[in-house]
């Protein structure tokens, strides 16, 4: 097996030299940057700083720029503080590297897409706990209680984060709006640092606009082929309708071996590019997956999951190998997903995050809340949606896509701050799970028309629509959530 064939699209930073043949490599202040051939990077030294981003960058205000284009104008920020500032208008999956007259940092994109661990002696940080332990050895963390949780099913299945705490001892996982002062050894949370101010739900939409446009523009002009899953729900509906102007996209969904013919993800996007003349397929993948390949996928990412593997290996391998495809995750966090109370307790986010009935769980996350809470309240932003940013969806998309990246290239446009910010400046009630307005807004202006087509329609989803109507749905809630 050819050493390049496992990690795709992986890094590893250490401060010891590595052996890693056929891997890019450079200097990086006293570390050693190893970057896999297939993913980018580019370093450029500035007069106030040194950057270096692994992964991708696309600017919707520049939607010719390349990365070089992109990282040669970080390089002139002139601090650290002036180059997040930056960063917040960009969307892809990256890391930064940055050094300043105080040394070394390292800084995640929006939500931490492009993972990072990192041990606590701070002398390397790689995108997979298994590419660490491939050159130094790792012991199980020691608390019996994490150890429960990370051998339980609910966090093999769901591989979300309840805090920056790993299943290896000594080993950390950079968050979301969090980066880490790799020099004075320590994490420094960089957002939220001023209020969200609410905006007006037309306002939102008009700025969100030319932003989710921009975006797609920029990555369809650096891809050549784009590929785009389209399913009954909000967030690839929302890809789907800003790509309407792109000359070649595929549009698409897998017709799972568990999908009957009438399955809302087969006949509503069918229905969908239908009223607006664009062209769908339906794409099958073998069950078989070749052993070679499979055993590159579970030795490459943490916990990879059985139930991807034939999709990734089969579909996107067979069907995308060489295009992006962009999808909607992370739209979730801007549609209150959760719809629920501020007062809340450690054990009754946990009950949200579905591991209530493990006590370790309870108390990283009645930490969490604890020492985040007041922040978010400062700066007008719920906790709720901020513990799906950093804690949930974000780290369990993140794992999704480093499952993706071993086969094809996968992108989320929503992986931005100003365009996931922009949006949560809109009133909750536009952003409700079931219905969003903010969300149908922005489609039916690119669609050019109203889209009334039903969204993820079950009758789950319309009894909790009916029950949030009622204004029953919040104290229903709270009562399971300390009952069940």
């Amino acid at each position: 097996m050819m050493e390049t064939e496992l990690f795709n699209r992986q890094y590893i930073i250490s401060e010891k030299e590595l052996a890693l043949d056929g891997w890019k490599q450079f200097l990086f202040d006293n570390y050693h940057v190893y970057v896999h051939p297939n993913l980018d990077y580019v370093h450029q030294d500035g007069k106030h700083l040194s950057v270096a981003v692994l992964g991708y960058l696309f600017d919707y205000r520049n939607t010719e720029y390349t990365n070089e284009d992109i990282v040669k104008g970080l390089s002139e920020s002139v601090d650290v503080e002036d180059l997040m500032r930056q960063l917040d208008q960009y969307c892809g999956h990256f890391i930064v590297l940055c050094k300043d007259a105080a040394g070394v940092k390292i800084i995640p994109d929006a939500c931490a897409q492009r993972i990072l661990y990192y041990k606590d002696s701070f002398d390397v940080f790689a995108s997979q706990v298994k590419l660490i332990e491939h050159f130094f050895p790792l012991e199980d963390v020691v608390d019996p209680e994490a150890r429960a949780f990370f051998n339980s099913s609910v966090y093999k299945y769901r591989l979300y984060t309840i805090s920056n705490k790993t299943w290896k001892q000594g080993i950390f996982r950079l968050m979301a709006n969090s980066y880490l002062d790799v020099t004075a050894r320590k994490v420094v949370r960089f957002f939220p640092v001023r209020p969200i101010q609410r905006q007006a739900l037309q306002d939102v939409v008009e700025q969100v606009i030319p932003m989710f446009k921009g975006y797609i523009e920029a990555i369809a002009k650096r891809y050549k082929k784009v590929a785009i899953p389209v399913t009954a729900g909000f967030d690839s509906r929302m890809v789907f309708a800003a790509s309407l102007g792109l000359k070649e996209c595929t549009y698409f969904i897998y017709k799972h071996p568990s999908f009957k013919e009438n399955h809302p993800d087969l006949v509503i996007p069918k229905k969908l590019t239908e009223l607006v003349g664009k062209s769908f397929q339906v794409f099958r993948y073998s069950t078989e997956i070749d052993p070679v390949l499979k055993e590159v996928y579970k030795n490459s990412v943490d916990y990879a999951r059985d139930r991807t593997a034939a999709m990734i290996l089969s579909g996107n391998g067979t069907y995308f190998k060489d295009a992006i495809m962009l999808n909607g995750n992370l739209g979730e966090i801007a549609r209150s997903y959760y719809n629920y109370t501020e007062n809340v307790s450690g054990r009754e986010l946990a009950a949200l995050m579905e591991c209530r009935n493990y006590p370790y769980a309870v108390r990283e996350l009645q930490a969490w809340y604890d020492t985040n809470r007041p922040l978010f309240k400062a700066n007008h932003l719920n906790a709720l949606d901020m513990l799906f940013w950093e804690l949930d969806w974000g780290p369990s998309t993140a794992q999704s896509k480093q499952e993706c990246w071993i086969a094809s290239e996968v992108c989320s446009p929503f992986n931005s701050r100003i365009i996931l910010t922009t949006l949560l400046s809109a009133d909750a009630k536009y952003r409700v799970k079931e219905s969003c307005r903010v969300f149908r807004e922005v489609i039916n202006h690119f669609a050019g028309k109203t889209i009334d087509l039903p969204v993820n329609p079950t009758g789950k989803h319309k009894i909790i629509a009916m029950m949030k109507w009622l204004g029953i749905y919040l104290p229903y809630r709270k009562f399971r959530m300390n009952v069940r």
